[in-house]
């Protein structure tokens, strides 16, 4: 109560566009996702009407023995595109908290978002490497599996850091970064 609006209050606060969201407004934290889905849209090239809702489809990834829940969805005819927007949750989250922009993003694009080890419904095995550069590794290779080969990187919490690590390895599969509540 009372102070500077651009001050977090609970030490936790990012900034997107003009507005600054506080840890745990997730009503204006969605609210800001679906602004990012619009800008993203208008920017778009393509003939998919989006008044006709994507469908999300789920399948499961195993890389070395680790078992990811995918979320997806593409316009027709384009499931199987080598570029993708791909949305990596942070913590605690799951793919499911990219349920709401998925249907949006693949009106126009492949859209990905996967259940990082550990998180939502992949599996947490005891001797993967939980650091920053073994989730970069697992990330590299479950897009080679999908057969990704350029992305537009979404990246909330940890999925920052996780971004950043593939990202520095695979430099020439990177087309843009954007990011949310990131300690970049």
């Amino acid at each position: 109560p009372g102070g500077d609006a651009k001050q977090p209050v609970s030490g936790r606060a990012f900034s997107l566009g003009t507005d600054t969201l506080r840890a745990g407004s997730r009503r204006r934290y969605l609210h800001g996702l679906h602004s990012w889905a619009l800008w993203i849209r208008s920017k778009a090239v393509t003939n998919a009407d989006p008044s006709e809702p994507v469908e999300v489809t789920t399948t499961e990834v195993v890389v070395d023995g680790v078992r990811s829940l995918v979320r997806e969805s593409a316009p027709d005819g384009r499931d199987r595109d080598r570029e993708a927007v791909v949305f990596v949750h942070g913590n605690p989250g799951s793919s499911e908290d990219w349920s709401d922009l998925l249907p949006q993003a693949g009106q126009f694009t492949r859209a990905i978002a996967p259940d990082m080890p550990g998180y939502g419904k992949a599996d947490r095995p005891k001797d993967f490497d939980y650091t920053v550069p073994g989730y970069g590794r697992h990330f590299a290779k479950l897009l080679k599996q999908l057969a990704v080969e350029k992305v537009h990187l979404v990246l909330h919490d940890f999925g920052g850091s996780w971004g950043l690590d593939f990202a520095s390895n695979h430099p020439d599969q990177i087309l843009s970064f954007t990011f949310f509540n990131s300690g970049v």
